[in-house]
């Protein structure tokens, strides 16, 4: 799409020259139109016709007058006044336009010799002598010339005005071409015109939806960033006053139940198993706020990543060894794949073991007694690989994205405890260090959860460069 303002540009400056260069033929095209005009208005042609037609008839009256003085019908003074009639009419066929004219229809050369002949004759010998035949051939041959000339004027102004007419009407036509081309452009123009006015009015008015949009996008944010804030001092306080008298609770609790001991009888069975209960589930709160309180504490950067190089084996085995009361029957089948002295990273040792017992107890929730449980290690590259699997049912696979969801419990937990925080913390917890926790379905069955980690690598001072890389990135989820 970014070519495409380049492409309409190119198309605008492109149409804008075709419509300038059009605009100039059209103009050419009126000029030629007035230049054929002014041409076929002068009528040259039918003025030098008349012209020679009127000193042909001049020149007949002549001879006329000629042969009437033979007959003495006509006198000399007559003869005179024809004669000095027809010297003027020919006089005006070769001076000024008229003999320019001539000479462009091609009958200068052949009227010249003519009239040059008969200007030679002595008018007092053709009164004297009425029977001098060579000034009475002259006379002859010079009307028999101005009439071959009218004839060929008027021939040649026809052929002329003839295609004068085509020239015309082929330019006519031209004008109206250029015009229809001009018009054609120029509606275009207008309409690449009138169409960018609107496709700038529909931007303005996208472009003032965004920015009402955005304005309450930001409003909304701060909104929710306070109810966020709202929401985390809330939990806090909730979870400090409630420790207290969950605290309480336990404590009268232990004392009822070590007095029942010391009392015995059937009333002290059941005040032990009622107090029992009361412990489980004063227990199971204390988990609950605790799992809320770091839940918060994680989304609000309130955990202080403490960084130092931890043994993800020994971390492991530390894990089981402090859970065995809650494995019960449950084995764990633990492999390593070479020295444990391979398995080092960087991270807080308090939050992995936090981490690896929500997947220890995840997989004791579902694990039947007496069914085994897996624990891999394995390294690749620089990367430490962490499974915990379980044997139970396993769960849907459209399932597996949501089961680090906040609150989320997937179908197979129905009837167990749980918050629905300890996957959500695990992974929260897996991305801090810069790694990811992430789960799938075995082919044999069952669910398996799988940590990974960046390795430790140290620098010549000693200190880890994924060290300062897995603080960064705390920083950065903060």
């Amino acid at each position: 799409m970014p070519d495409l303002p380049i492409r309409r540009g190119l198309q605008y400056r492109l149409t804008l020259a075709a419509t300038v260069l059009f605009f100039a033929g059209s103009l050419v095209v009126v000029w030629q139109l007035l230049v054929l005009h002014r041409e076929l208005s002068q009528r040259e042609g039918e003025n030098m016709v008349w012209a020679l037609a009127q000193a042909q008839h001049q020149a007949t009256l002549l001879e006329r007058d000629l042969a009437r003085l033979r007959l003495q019908q006509s006198d000399a003074e007559n003869i005179h006044l024809q004669a000095d009639l027809l010297h003027s009419r020919l006089s005006l066929l070769t001076d000024g336009p008229q003999r320019r004219i001539l000479r462009h229809y091609g009958q200068l050369d052949a009227l010249v010799p003519a009239m040059a002949a008969f200007e030679q004759v002595d008018l007092l010998q053709l009164l004297i002598g009425t029977d001098n035949p060579v000034a009475q051939q002259e006379l002859r041959t010079l009307i028999a010339a101005l009439a071959a000339a009218g004839n060929q004027v008027m021939v040649r102004e026809r052929e002329e005005k003839s295609r004068r007419l085509d020239q015309l009407e082929q330019w006519i036509k031209a004008a109206f071409a250029a015009i229809g081309m001009v018009a054609l452009c120029g509606g275009w123009l207008m309409w690449q015109l009138v169409a960018a006015l609107q496709r700038q009015r529909t931007n303005a008015r996208t472009i003032a939806a965004q920015r009402d949009a955005l304005q309450q996008t930001i409003h909304d944010l701060h909104r929710a960033q306070s109810a966020t804030e709202t929401y985390r001092n809330f939990v806090s306080l909730v979870s400090h006053q409630f420790r207290t008298p969950l605290a309480v609770i336990d404590s009268t609790a232990q004392r009822l139940m070590r007095q029942a001991r010391r009392s015995g009888g059937e009333q002290s069975e059941q005040v032990l198993e009622r107090m029992g209960e009361t412990r489980h589930t004063v227990e199971g709160l204390t988990r609950l706020l605790d799992s809320v309180l770091t839940s918060v504490k994680l989304d609000g950067g309130g955990i202080q990543l403490q960084a130092r190089p931890v043994n993800l084996a020994e971390l492991a085995s530390h894990v089981v060894e402090g859970n065995k009361p809650m494995l019960g029957e449950r084995q764990v089948s633990s492999e390593c794949q070479g020295p444990p002295a391979d398995y080092v990273c960087a991270g807080d040792a308090q939050l992995l073991i936090h981490l690896l017992h929500n997947l220890l107890a995840n997989a004791c929730k579902y694990t039947p007694a007496g069914s085994p449980l897996d624990l891999r290690l394995e390294r690749a590259g620089d990367r430490l690989h962490c499974s915990v699997r379980d044997h139970g049912s396993g769960v849907a696979a459209e399932e597996l994205p949501l089961l680090f969801e906040r609150f989320y419990r997937s179908a197979r937990s129905h009837g167990s405890e749980g918050t629905g925080l300890g996957l959500y913390l695990a992974r929260a917890i897996a991305r801090l260090h810069g790694g990811d926790l992430n789960a799938f379905l075995p082919p044999d069955g069952g669910l398996a959860f799988t940590l990974s980690l960046p390795v430790l690598n140290k620098n010549r001072d000693g200190v880890s460069q994924d060290n300062a890389q897995a603080c960064s990135t705390a920083e950065s989820e903060r």
